[in-house]
């Protein structure tokens, strides 16, 4: 392995030198040689010349440039600020860069007001301005990073969640005496399939990329397991067009598909077509796995509030599956998927 090449040190003074060289005559192929430097670097200290002449160090001294020193103020400013960050993160609520920003700006104000001297002492100083370049220095002391929030996760009402839990465990699971194989839960899910991701790699030549015009077809699934993760139901799956053109080329046999193929003009979950895959898929397969399994023939099946969802789903399912019982979360909450276990690695797109 090649020994790593060492890093040479140019005082101010040595850099002053080259330039009183260079102007007075000498090229800079001679002052690579002479000063055993890469022609990049004499390049560089050229270029900056006006401010490399203009500079007073001591001898020795490579860097004209020290970082700032961080007042005070400055450190009780971005305190409060992680403080304020964190509180905004509990409530849920959307912090940007610019919000960030701008609350950094507000609250260094506050506080240079309310120190007493703080504007006196200071007036030698660069006013703050929220820079971009303060906010990833910012970010980097702090620890803070951007993430995408998630669908329904953002307004699940954590505390409604924790209460139907308990009461969930207590009035099903003790009182009615319900195993995890036999609690199931189903929700449903839109898939934009033919959407293509929106960043990509390209070669160091290339500075960018053409786009393409974002493919919109959707679909929507509904996919169902018990708690325990040992039944995956057949899922539904609902497309805007019936019989589309690659089932007719390939002669398709839509009951053979490992989903339960449902069409509307819109691609959505009616109450029609999901009371069709609950009598036809959903309720025969339960009572299959119950019955081999050697379990009590009942079973509960949690849903949420969707419009898709009947509310009278029990009187439908009384006539040949009265085991099976249908609870209902959050009457105006979105909730939290009971199942979260086994549905979670149902498929993987």
């Amino acid at each position: 392995m090649a020994s790593k090449k060492s890093r040479k040190v140019i005082s101010v003074e040595m850099k002053q030198e080259i330039i009183r060289r260079s102007e007075c005559g000498v090229k800079q192929c001679d002052l690579v040689k002479e000063f055993g430097l890469s022609k990049t670097t004499i390049f560089t200290i050229l270029t900056n010349k006006d401010a490399i002449k203009s500079a007073k160090v001591a001898k020795g001294v490579s860097k004209l440039f020290h970082e700032k020193h961080r007042s005070s103020i400055h450190e009780e400013m971005e305190r409060l600020l992680a403080i304020w960050i964190k509180d905004r993160q509990v409530k849920g609520d959307v912090t940007t860069q610019d919000i960030i920003c701008h609350k950094a700006k507000r609250i260094y104000d506050d506080l240079k007001k309310n120190v007493p001297g703080s504007s006196s002492n200071q007036d030698n100083e660069e006013e703050f301005k929220a820079s971009r370049g303060w906010f990833f220095r910012f970010k980097k002391r702090c620890g803070i990073h951007s993430v995408t929030m998630h669908g329904e996760a953002g307004s699940a009402d954590k505390k409604e969640a924790e209460k139907f839990s308990i009461n969930f465990q207590k009035c099903n699971i003790k009182d009615e005496g319900y195993c995890p194989q036999q609690v199931f839960n189903a929700d449903e899910t839109g898939l934009f399939w033919k959407r293509m991701p929106s960043r990509t790699f390209i070669t160091k030549e290339e500075k960018k990329l053409p786009g393409h015009k974002a493919m919109k077809d959707r679909l929507t699934l509904m996919f169902s397991s018990n708690a325990s993760g040992d039944l995956k139901i057949k899922p539904l799956l609902v497309y805007h067009s019936e019989n589309p053109r690659i089932f007719k080329k390939n002669n398709v046999i839509k009951s053979k598909l490992p989903v339960h193929w449902k069409s509307n003009q819109k691609a959505w979950v009616t109450q029609v077509i999901f009371n069709e895959w609950i009598l036809e898929t959903f309720a025969p397969a339960v009572k299959k796995f119950l019955l081999e399994k050697e379990l009590p023939l009942k079973a509960l099946l949690i849903l949420d509030n969707a419009p898709s969802h009947p509310k009278d789903l029990e009187e439908i399912l009384q006539e040949n599956y009265p085991f099976i019982k249908v609870q209902y979360v959050f009457a105006t909450k979105h909730h939290i998927h009971s199942s979260a276990n086994g549905s979670a690695s149902y498929c993987e797109l």
